[in-house]
């Protein structure tokens, strides 16, 4: 028995991993599609390259997981698949997404705030009773400091999209599941030779009817 689970085990992993990698390799593809278009900089909301942008990186973020999800179940019949590709699929994602920051970031790096600048935001801090240096401003707009919290977000992006994928491809597993009534992996290991065959169903024997011997003497014979 369990030589039969451990080849469906495997046959599992595979569709989930190769479904989800699939789909998370053509999501980042879409997600640095995206930058290449914009050329990595920030795009103006009122722009028209704006609005092809977030498409791309919305299917790619989105729109693969759930389709992940579907197809690993369809490839597999089994839901948990499904769920697993999707959980792939944002793990990949996330990291492509990592790098559109990154990019982004080193392409379109921060400047230091002005004088004036300093002294507004210190202004507006103490009206609300806030009181804050002008040095401690400047060091929380620091390039070094806005890289820091841009690795952090990343960090924090990719835990939190593992959990997006897992959800996107549990909706995908079933839709999936709506059209797959059986599971198809039906070729098991059953003698554990390394080689599939079907599994053998053993049906009970007929038994043969026994009649009285009293019948059988009375019985004409030629």
């Amino acid at each position: 028995m369990q030589q039969t689970a451990v080849p469906i085990a495997r046959q599992k992993r595979g569709i989930a991993l190769s479904s989800g990698g699939i789909l998370g390799l053509i999501g980042g593809i879409l997600i640095l599609g995206a930058g290449l278009y914009s050329g990595f900089h920030n795009v103006p909301s009122t722009s028209s390259q704006a609005s092809l942008v977030t498409i791309l990186i919305l299917v790619g973020l989105f729109g693969t997981p759930l389709l992940a999800g579907l197809i690993g179940t369809l490839r597999s019949g089994r839901f948990g698949t499904g769920v697993l590709s999707g959980l792939w699929d944002g793990f990949l994602t996330a990291i492509f997404l990592d790098i559109y920051i990154v990019i982004l970031y080193f392409l379109n790096p921060p400047t230091a705030p002005s004088a004036q600048s300093v002294q507004q935001a210190q202004s507006i801090l103490t009206q609300y009773g806030i009181n804050v240096s002008s040095q401690s401003i400047q060091n929380v707009s620091s390039p070094q400091a806005t890289l820091t919290a841009v690795i952090f977000a990343g960090l924090v992006l990719l835990i939190v999209w593992l959990g997006v994928g897992a959800f996107l491809g549990v909706i995908g597993a079933a839709i999936g599941k709506i059209f797959v009534h059986h599971p198809r992996d039906l070729v098991i290991d059953t003698l554990g030779t390394g080689t599939g065959s079907f599994p053998r169903v053993s049906y009970p024997q007929q038994q043969q009817q026994s009649y009285p011997e009293d019948w059988q003497q009375n019985q004409p014979r030629n």
